[in-house]
């Protein structure tokens, strides 16, 4: 286990160094590729947390069974304050609005997007989420309902800002109302198909079948948003709007959202028949497939609007966050000790 960690380190830090030559050689695709990366990392620290907030709310021996695997990746969000410095150093060189302020309005340039506020609203949001992270021990029984019920409050709010910040302000004009669900569901896919790509040991049919579950109302749940937003934007024929998507459905971009597609389709499938090919491997396959569909459908959403030259940095920031979150997230042994008694105990 330790000589896998340091492997993953290994090529997160080669990863690293890759993207830094690149970074000195074209800064504004290098940070607009750690874009891609960071959103993408962001998910599944954020998704793992928002759904352990469920579990502290509702319980359910699923969450139990799946704790080895949810709450260290939840418990890495604060490494998302360090992860996120390179798009807070770079917002002028990622977003048009920090290099060019007069292409938008006045007034919501003085009272919302303007690189102070920026700042502001992406440390109050991360800074939240680490202190709900670090206090997770605090949020169990029926005491910690109430605490559960009020991080999962903010964990709405805050996602409803960045979503807006992080993700579509690389087009000012363009606005969206479910974009903040949409963002949510992509978390809790994130989540759901980490634990069940992670998950060390087979768990009890009943709590594999309700994760299952879950996992598969995520990705009908996300077609659904984005499918209903595409439709009422296009019919609607509003060219601020339809700007949004003109782009994306072009040839040099539709690719990755049918690689989203059929990730989801075949991710579905394992799901529906996970009992014929052994449901802990069925849902395995089917975290994994879920995480590259999620990957090439946020690169859908963000690099059409950033350029092609980000693709390979993207490459590049998402290993090298990757490698240092996945073998961070194997667990410290004592916190896998706490956790496997916390099991044992259920």
């Amino acid at each position: 286990m330790r000589g896998a960690r340091l492997i993953t380190l290994g090529v997160g830090a080669l990863a690293f160094l890759g993207w830094t030559v690149m970074a000195l050689a074209t800064p504004a695709a290098a940070l607009q590729g750690w874009l891609i990366g960071f959103v993408f990392v962001s998910c599944l620290s954020l998704g793992s947390l928002a759904i352990v907030l469920i579990h502290r709310l509702t319980a359910g021996a699923w969450g139990a069974a799946f704790a080895l695997e949810l709450a260290p990746a939840a418990q890495l969000t604060p490494l998302l304050l360090v992860f996120v410095l390179p798009v807070l150093f770079g917002l002028g060189l990622i977003y048009p609005w920090a290099h060019t302020p007069m292409m938008v309005e006045p007034g919501v340039r003085r009272l919302y997007l303007n690189p102070p506020l920026f700042w502001a609203r992406t440390l109050i949001a991360l800074g939240g989420w680490s202190a709900i992270a670090l206090s997770l021990d605090r949020i169990e029984g029926p005491r910690g309902r109430l605490g559960a019920g009020l991080a999962l409050a903010f964990h709405g709010l805050a996602v409803s800002v960045v979503g807006v910040d992080w993700m579509l302000s690389i087009l000012p004009s363009f606005t969206s109302s479910d974009f903040g669900m949409a963002l949510v569901v992509q978390q809790l896919m994130a989540g759901f198909a980490f634990a069940a790509l992670q998950a060390r040991k087979p768990a009890p049919d009943a709590a594999s079948g309700d994760v299952a579950g879950l996992l598969l109302a995520t990705i009908i749940g996300l077609t659904y948003l984005e499918f209903m937003s595409y439709l009422v934007i296009w019919y609607g024929d509003r060219p601020p709007l339809d700007a949004w998507y003109i782009p994306r459905i072009s040839p040099a971009w539709r690719g990755f959202v049918w690689v989203s597609l059929a990730c989801g389709i075949a991710a579905l499938t394992l799901l529906a028949v996970r009992r014929r090919f052994g449901t802990h491997r069925a849902l395995a396959w089917a975290g994994g497939v879920s995480l590259v569909g999620l990957l090439s459908y946020q690169t859908w959403l963000l690099a059409p609007g950033l350029g092609a030259a980000c693709l390979l940095p993207a490459i590049l920031a998402l290993v090298a966050m990757g490698g240092v979150w996945l073998a961070l997230a194997g667990g410290v042994p004592r916190l896998e000790l706490k956790l496997g008694a916390l099991v044992h105990e259920r």
